[in-house]
């Protein structure tokens, strides 16, 4: 079925409408959500994001975040992003935490601490996403 412009303008305005409301969340309560959507310690989350464990607190504390650091806590996102509708809401954390076969058995929280495990994690979910063989 061809795309109209009105079937468009839905899509834009759900995307503006997530957009409002991811962006209503507070540095805290978005640290809150990646800790529990990954299952981690605040330790982990600051590993996983490239920062030290100090400077996660002052985030939550202050409610800031620099722009070199807001560009990797971008990439986490994109993360999540990709595992919207490929894992099961609320269990996220159990498929981060288990040992992966299509990531060479290493558990995908593990390697999302480098870059180039962030975007083999990705890899995967988008694979899962499309049905594909991941």
């Amino acid at each position: 079925m061809p795309r109209t412009i009105s079937h468009t303008k839905e899509t834009l305005l759900r995307i503006q409408e997530k957009l409002r409301r991811e962006s209503a969340l507070s540095i805290h309560d978005r640290l809150e959500f990646l800790k529990a959507h990954f299952g981690v310690s605040m330790k982990d989350l600051a590993d996983i994001i490239g920062v030290d464990e100090k400077t996660l607190g002052n985030w939550k504390r202050l409610g800031v975040v620099g722009p070199r650091d807001s560009f990797r806590l971008d990439l986490v996102y994109e993360i999540v992003e990709a595992a919207r509708g490929v894992l099961k809401p609320g269990k996220e954390h159990l498929w981060y935490n288990t040992p992966n076969p299509a990531l060479g058995n290493y558990t995908p929280v593990n390697l999302l601490k480098d870059p180039q495990g962030l975007r083999d994690v990705k890899n995967v979910l988008e694979r899962r996403k499309w049905g594909l063989p991941a």
